[in-house]
């Protein structure tokens, strides 16, 4: 049975790797980090920034794997210093993490130090111009939110706005965010959330679409986006990780 999982994990990772070397996709990534720049004033500085946010982050991405969520599913350093700057960016008052975790707490921890009128993630992302932002936390797993909550606790930032997918998806907050990240559950549950969660942004707010690496989920949720009317670019430059996962950002009209 181990010898099993370990075969089938290294097919795994060279199915990823070929994947990653499709050029088509290379030749999008390029493309499309021109674009993302052009439309995210500050993100050509994105390298300089980020090089200080994953400095930062790096003992706790490694604790966090070690003692909480495993490194293939715990978001990578690479998608925290994306979503901070992201933040320092475009200064939204409302952010959703959907698939609660590592995120929320660095989020979390920025809104705190924004709060306290300063801190070395502040420092890092170079200083803030605007509010704290609300930070809202949602996972599909209730077992795992709590889990998070703990995590949360443990590292002294705020445990308020944790909800469960089926309650917060009841609870009318469509078009409410201005920064969404949709990391949450499996990737059937994923897909099947996608157009709702791209809804729970504001007309002119900005959604980070997660382990795009899957080429399956990349081409449904590609598919969907397009018939949403919704531009989405590939933000592979800026969030590739060792695992070859990354990112593509989306922007509601």
């Amino acid at each position: 049975m181990a010898v099993r999982r370990i075969l089938r994990s290294v097919s795994i990772r060279a199915r990823r790797r070929l994947a990653d070397l499709s050029p088509a996709e290379a030749a999008r990534a390029r493309k499309d980090q021109e674009a993302l720049q052009a439309r995210i004033p500050g993100l050509e500085n994105f390298d300089e920034i980020a090089e200080r946010v994953d400095s930062l982050f790096a003992p706790y991405h490694a604790d966090y794997c070690a003692r909480v969520g495993h490194p293939n599913h715990a978001a990578s350093v690479e998608l925290l210093s994306f979503m901070l700057v992201l933040a320092k960016l475009t200064q939204p008052k409302r952010i959703v993490d959907l698939g609660s975790g590592l995120t929320s707490y660095s989020l979390r921890r920025l809104s705190a130090e924004i709060s306290d009128g300063g801190g070395p993630l502040v420092d890092a992302l170079g200083g803030w111009d605007g509010p704290a932002p609300r930070i809202t936390s949602v996972d599909d797993n209730e077992e795992w939110l709590e889990k998070t909550r703990g995590y949360l606790d443990e590292q002294g930032v705020t445990t308020d706005d944790l909800f469960y997918w089926p309650d917060f998806s009841a609870s009318g907050v469509a078009g409410q965010f201005d920064l969404v990240l949709h990391d949450m559950g499996m990737m059937d549950t994923r897909a099947r959330t996608l157009v709702e969660v791209v809804g729970l942004s504001r007309a002119g707010g900005v959604v980070v679409l997660d382990d795009m690496h899957k080429t399956d989920y990349r081409a449904g949720a590609l598919k969907d986006m397009e018939a949403g009317g919704v531009p989405t670019l590939s933000a592979k430059a800026f969030t590739r990780d060792y695992l070859t996962r990354f990112a593509y950002v989306s922007f509601p009209g």
